[in-house]
């Protein structure tokens, strides 16, 4: 969302023909943003967590089975889940936003706690 809202609707893509393309997300951060801001963010751990969780979201959402011989056939999306540094991606977002919009997102000085732990002890 934060990304259409900054690439005007008459910007166009094209692909390495010349030939006119929808836009791919990545196309968005990676040119797109670039083009039309004049600045570029260059921590490449953010940006490949953010595209890593892209790609999960993406997998998550058009969720396929593998043929595999295992007793699911959803196991390596269940353990990359499961496994995914979500902490980690989420001050990547935060930092990649706040890089082409200094204080989009801001810490909460309300005093109130927003954060919930997920615990593996039963309440």
């Amino acid at each position: 969302t934060y990304l259409n809202s900054k690439i005007p609707i008459t910007y166009k893509f094209y692909n390495e023909k010349g030939k006119l393309k929808q836009g791919s997300i990545h196309d968005k951060i990676d040119i797109a943003l670039k083009e039309i801001t004049k600045r570029s963010y260059n921590k490449e751990d953010d940006i490949k967590l953010i595209k890593e969780l892209i790609f999960l979201r993406n997998r998550m959402i058009h969720l396929k089975p593998v043929n595999d011989i295992t007793n699911t056939k959803y196991k390596n999306l269940y353990r990359t889940i499961l496994d995914f540094k979500y902490f980690k991606a989420i001050i990547a977002v935060r930092n990649f936003l706040n890089y082409y919009e200094p204080n989009l997102i801001e810490e909460c000085t309300c005093g109130n706690n927003f954060y919930y732990s997920i615990s593996d002890k039963a309440i």
